[in-house]
This record gives C-alpha cells, structure tokens and sequence, in this order.
C-alpha cells in the first residue's frame, strides 16, 4: 500500500525525471497484482513516463476489474487520449 501511495504520489504531483524513475522502480510489482487500483497506479506511472501502450493495456485491465471506479476511468480516458494523439 505504501508502494503504491508513494508511487502515484510522485507520478502526480512531483512528475520531474528523478521522481518518475523512482516511480517506476515502486510501481514495478504493481503490475500483476490482483488490485485493481494498484494495476491503476502501474498505468498511471505509465502514462506519466511516456509509454502509452503500457499504461493502456494496464488501465483497461484495472477498468475492466473495477468499472465503477472514477480514478480509474479518468485514467484510461487520459491514456486513451494521448493514444488517439499518436
């Protein structure tokens, strides 16, 4: 959980090279986990580093485990964007 926090943390809100690579390095483990918001964070850190396709194939898995949930599909439609802008 910590992990996570920290990682979407610096994602979010710090976003300079230093702090994305650290992102990186936390969210790492994140990806196969069976929680959705913690495979939302994997995406998120994704997106922020510059791989799209990483953050979409991670967001529509999160998406698709948790459909209700907000942060999530805010996500995926910012990734879905920037898809769409490739």
């Amino acid at each position: 959980l910590a992990s996570n926090n920290l990682a979407m943390l610096l994602a979010t809100h710090r976003g300079d090279a230093a702090s994305l690579e650290r992102a990186r390095q936390l969210a790492a483990d994140l990806e196969r986990s069976p929680v959705p918001q913690f495979v939302d964070t994997y995406g998120w850190v994704r997106l922020k580093s510059g791989d799209v396709s990483g953050a979409l194939a991670a967001l529509e898995r999160a998406a698709r485990d948790a459909p209700a949930d907000p942060a999530i599909r805010y996500h995926l439609a910012l990734a879905q964007l920037e898809a769409a802008r490739l």
